[in-house]
């Protein structure tokens, strides 16, 4: 499989940084880079119900989408009725007229909940009806039997539910009107549900006047409830999302928002920011007006439309923007964010006029504002302004718009700020500043292809001694998601890992004693054994048979440990996942950033970096090259023992089977020696009549 390089841990940001540092599958590495001028330049998309948080709004007490299964819709059911049937006996009980014997109290109780049972199953019918079509024998007319002796309230109530069910909307709403004009003290269990119904029975009526008496009775039902009428079931509350809806189709789009808000409904304050962008010049000249109205019609359109909806167009915020203006609206709360919606939308000198009317302390003003310095070519006074951001911005403040996957904004600061100065040729400081930010990958890239291993060297000696902690180092999340089950590193991490990548490239040059300075205790052992039998396989004091074991020992310890030992942490090895993924391609092997990039002045590469990255890499320059190094020395170590030895024999049937599933030249050379030179073993018979490695 060919990808465009780095490598492979590239491919889930090919599509920009609107990426997340998290990557698109649980076995590639983080990368935080922007690949281009205009992923520096973008701006990011927001987080509608993050942006409404940042309002005030509270997150609601159950997560949206919530799956509840058949199961559990019964067993909640089933708990109403039997709460709703224990406050009819409660209430029987009550009665100062209760004379009622046992038998005849069970019965209306029994008879209570059958007609229970049948207005939900109707409900649910008409439901069915309504989705999937006609069923007239199913629709026969409904007219349930009432029960008896039930006390007033539930009575009245009762009827009108029937009505409601049977699709008789006003004689529903006269028989709930009935209750509601009952004195107080006859009234306590069903006034809330009564004014509630009302208004769920005429909210989506055509006409505003019975959606006017919808919002009167969904403000009663809460005034009931505030009084401390029953509110078991917590209707009061779900009236807020009805009466906004009322509101809503009546055009009254600031007390919809106002209502959806206070009811914590974000999925509906999408809706009506949808709508809202469509009013005519007069009503967005009233919207313009209403504080709220216009921060979350502005959330909504730096979310790109809110969750799952279609993007506001530029020219429907520009009709909010026009009204603000003449709304003179120079000083309004949120002026950040209006730059941010129009900066989205490509509107640059806009957003420097609301930059300026914006709260300057603002995190989005300032991130903002590097951006625009950046388009004046003020890169450093840019650079400043990302690492106060750094610095200030929360650390575990994550976002998760619609059209991206879920990031955090202070990981995308890294990794601009890193970028940019890599690109100013300052090397070991965008290394310093992924470290201490826990961002390793990023950081190896540079260790591993653009630092000489001596510059490498003095920075881990200066600033990374064993079981150092810089202070100043980023702190990481702290949980993650578990979903992506991807290497995380934090601050305890950082420091080893460094070292161990310093320790590898420094066996890959063949300097081991300095290597087994940085290699972390469970590897050194395996590197003393490997360099100890390199360097005793080169004492021609000793025999040839000698020698030659001692190169087999160390060419199986590269082969078995080298991933471990002298292994790239990136490219072409991929230490970074375990060696499972990389591409054999050579071409994929040159970094993207070595060659000259005439379409980008912010991020392309100097030309110092281009040759560092062209020189720095493992001999040879191949997938697994630990495996090929291998085989050499296997090669070297069969040429040391005998013809026709059994040692000789396997080495070179081991060695060759090595590299024969992805160089068959080379393996040819081994396969050609093993039939030649140890012919009469029963691996080269074997060999020979197999024509290959058996």
């Amino acid at each position: 499989m060919s990808t465009p390089p780095w490598a492979l841990i590239l491919v889930c940001m090919l599509a920009g940084m609107a990426m997340p540092a998290r990557a698109c599958s649980h076995f590639f590495d983080n990368m935080i880079f922007p690949l281009s001028d205009a992923e520096v330049l973008r701006a990011p998309v927001g987080d509608f119900s993050g942006e409404l948080r940042r309002l005030g709004m509270k997150p609601p007490p159950v997560i949206l989408g919530e799956y509840i299964s058949p199961g559990e819709v019964q067993k909640r059911e089933a708990d109403l009725m039997d709460a709703d049937v224990a406050e009819l006996e409660k209430a029987l009980e009550n009665a100062k007229e209760n004379t009622l014997p046992p038998d005849r109290k069970q019965k209306i109780l029994d008879e209570y909940r059958a007609l229970r049972v049948a207005t939900r199953d109707r409900l649910k019918l008409n439901l069915d009806y309504v989705a999937k079509g006609p069923n007239k024998a199913a629709l026969a007319v409904f007219n349930p039997a009432i029960p008896d002796g039930l006390p007033s309230e539930f009575d009245d109530y009762a009827r009108g539910a029937a009505a409601y069910a049977a699709g008789d909307i006003d004689d529903a709403v006269e028989w709930w009107e009935r209750l509601l004009l009952l004195p107080k003290a006859r009234r306590q269990n069903r006034s809330v549900w009564a004014a509630y119904m009302i208004g769920r029975a005429l909210v989506n009526d055509r006409m505003d006047a019975r959606r006017e008496r919808a919002v009167e009775a969904f403000h009663q039902a809460r005034q009931m409830a505030a009084e401390g009428f029953s509110d078991r079931t917590g209707l009061a509350g779900a009236s807020l999302g009805w009466e906004a809806r009322a509101e809503l189709l009546m055009g009254r789009f600031e007390r919809a928002f106002a209502l959806y808000f206070e009811a914590n409904d974000a999925p509906s304050l999408a809706d009506t920011a949808q709508k809202a962008f469509t009013a005519d010049s007069a009503r967005m000249a009233q919207l313009a007006r209403d504080p709220l109205s216009v921060k979350v019609m502005i959330a909504a359109a730096v979310a790109r439309g809110g969750p799952w909806r279609p993007e506001i167009k530029p020219e429907a915020l520009a009709h909010l923007i026009n009204a603000l203006e003449k709304a003179q609206a120079r000083k309004i709360e949120g002026a950040d964010r209006i730059a941010w919606a129009l900066y989205q939308n490509g509107d640059a000198a806009s957003a420097r006029r609301w930059l300026a009317r914006a709260d300057q302390s603002s995190l989005m003003a300032r991130w903002l504002t590097s951006k625009l310095l950046l388009r004046d070519g003020k890169v450093n006074e840019a650079s400043a302004i990302l690492a106060s951001l750094i610095r200030e911005w929360p650390v575990n403040d994550e976002w998760n718009p619609q059209w991206e996957g879920a990031f955090f904004p202070q990981d995308r600061v890294v990794g601009e700020l890193s970028m940019l100065t890599l690109a100013r040729g300052q090397f070991l400081d965008a290394m310093d500043l992924l470290l201490r930010q826990s961002f390793f990958p990023e950081a190896a890239y540079i260790g591993e292809r653009v630092l000489t291993v001596d510059e490498l060297k003095a920075y881990v000696d200066r600033r990374w001694r064993p079981g150092a902690v810089p202070e100043e180092l980023g702190r990481k999340k702290p949980d993650g998601h578990p979903y992506w089950n991807q290497r995380e590193f934090h601050a305890e991490d950082v420091g080893g890992e460094i070292r161990y990548l310093l320790a590898r490239r420094l066996v890959r040059l063949g300097r081991m004693d300095e290597a087994r300075t940085y290699m972390p205790s469970q590897w050194r052992d395996k590197l003393d054994q490997y360099s100890g039998a390199l360097r005793e396989a080169g004492d021609e004091t000793l025999s040839n048979d000698e020698r030659g074991e001692l190169l087999w020992k160390a060419a199986q310890i590269a082969r078995h440990d080298g991933l471990e030992l002298m292994g790239t942490e990136l490219e072409p090895d991929f230490h970074s996942n375990g060696g499972m993924f990389g591409s054999w391609e050579p071409k994929d092997r040159i970094p993207t950033r070595a060659r000259p990039d005439k379409n980008n002045t912010l991020t392309a590469a100097t030309a110092a970096e281009r040759a560092r990255i062209l020189a720095h890499h493992p001999e040879p320059d191949r997938r697994f090259h630990y495996r090929y190094l291998a085989a050499a020395q296997a090669w070297e170590a069969a040429k040391l023992l005998p013809d026709e030895s059994d040692l000789k024999a396997q080495i070179l049937w081991v060695g060759g089977s090595w590299i024969s599933s992805h160089d068959v030249k080379g393996a040819a050379k081994f396969y050609r020696a093993l039939v030649r030179d140890c012919g009469t073993t029963k691996m080269g018979r074997d060999a020979r009549a197999a024509g290959w490695f058996p």
